[in-house]
């Protein structure tokens, strides 16, 4: 997510199905507090662009690091995806 200050709150992380089959997502969860994923829940056909939102709780000033668990058909355990960052507090 990188640097925000409080109350700029979303980060994208854009993908492409680089495979031959319909990618499914089936769940997104994340791996602590202040974190909160959502994803598009239709396949992406192969060569889509897919994306999946992060909201972080910015009202946390300060250093994160975080992860959130993607599972899909393209593999049986989860893919990590990592989320960090820092919340600045913004100027007066």
């Amino acid at each position: 997510i990188g640097v925000r200050l409080v109350g700029s709150e979303m980060c994208i992380r854009d993908s492409t199905n680089t495979g031959e089959l319909p990618l499914i997502i089936h769940t997104v969860k994340s791996g602590g507090g202040g974190i909160v994923p959502s994803y598009s829940r239709e396949p992406y056909l192969p060569g889509a662009r897919g994306k999946i939102e992060i909201r972080y709780d910015t009202k946390r000033v300060g250093s994160f690091n975080r992860s959130i668990t993607l599972k899909c058909n393209a593999t049986q355990k989860g893919i990590q995806i990592r989320v960090q960052g820092s919340v600045l507090m913004r100027p007066n």
